[in-house]
């Protein structure tokens, strides 16, 4: 990614991907967008760095942010790619529904790009102690 120095591999595919999913249907819900700031705030990351990849992916194609986000995951270790694709399930979820291009990416990106089971994403303990609270904040 263009100027973002040491961006780790695992933030650039986080947030590059997260976004994808939640705007499968060409923009974000409340609860999307609530959960894309949950997942900055989980992970440390701050406004600046979120900002960067944001203003960089914006005009991108969908099929353009999969294969750069693909790519950067690919280069993590296995434990990381794995919470990725936690939040991936995450965000696509949050609206209380998960549409068929959402599950088609997070599909595609376990199973056909890094081989990784389902059961290893949805045994994935995320943090969320704050996440009722979180979410209902405006």
């Amino acid at each position: 990614m263009k100027n973002t120095g040491t961006l780790s591999k695992f933030t650039e595919s986080t947030l590059s991907l997260c976004y994808l999913i939640g705007n499968t249907n060409g923009n974000m819900t409340h609860f999307e967008t609530r959960m894309y700031e949950f997942i900055k705030h989980k992970e440390n990351i701050s406004e600046h760095v979120a900002d960067l990849i944001l203003n960089e992916i914006e005009s991108m194609s969908h099929k353009y942010i999969l294969e750069r986000g693909v790519r950067a995951l690919s280069q993590c270790e296995k434990p990381e790619q794995v919470k990725c694709l936690a939040w991936m399930n995450k965000i696509a979820n949050a609206d209380g529904y998960l549409g068929d291009q959402e599950w088609s990416i997070i599909y595609q990106v376990y199973n056909k790009e890094l081989d990784i089971t389902l059961e290893e994403i949805l045994d994935f303990e995320l943090p969320d102690p704050d996440y009722t609270f979180y979410m209902s904040q405006n």
